[in-house]
């Protein structure tokens, strides 16, 4: 697996263009969010990854906390973000336990067309709605038991 490392501002520019393959799902970005040069504490928010591909179809995907209080998450290149050649346009969201939402600036992804047959065609991801909505079916579940 392939993993790169990245810091993340929520103040200033990121001038971060990471690389990626078109089909590929064995990559992994560990990101540091901070402000101002300052590690920002993720206890408190949803961090959530969003992306416009090249054809304009959407990612919303899930973040996994390595140390939230470092501020560090780890993002899955998964094969619906390789799945469009070109440059895509990335933030990460941060949703917090009071319904603010903070967002780092943008950073790129440039997705090279792969050598390999196309076998996936790019569509919207929604993995953190999946998520969420199952937590919730598990909490009305668990309520009729």
């Amino acid at each position: 697996m392939e993993v790169e490392n990245i810091v993340l501002d929520i103040v200033m520019d990121n001038y971060d263009v990471l690389k990626s393959v078109q089909g590929d799902n064995g990559r992994t970005i560990n990101v540091k969010i901070v402000s101002n040069g300052k590690v920002v504490n993720l206890d408190d928010y949803l961090p959530t990854l969003v992306i416009v591909k090249p054809d304009n179809t959407e990612i919303f995907n899930s973040c996994k906390a390595l140390d939230s209080k470092q501020g560090i998450l780890q993002i899955e290149l998964t094969e619906q973000i390789n799945a469009a050649a070109g440059i895509l346009k990335c933030c990460l969201q941060l949703f917090g336990k009071e319904k603010q939402l903070v967002s780092t600036t943008n950073f790129k992804i440039e997705v090279n067309e792969g050598l390999s047959p196309k076998t996936v065609t790019s569509s919207n991801e929604y993995t953190q709605l999946t998520e969420a909505l199952s937590t919730v079916k598990n909490m009305v579940c668990f309520r009729e038991i």
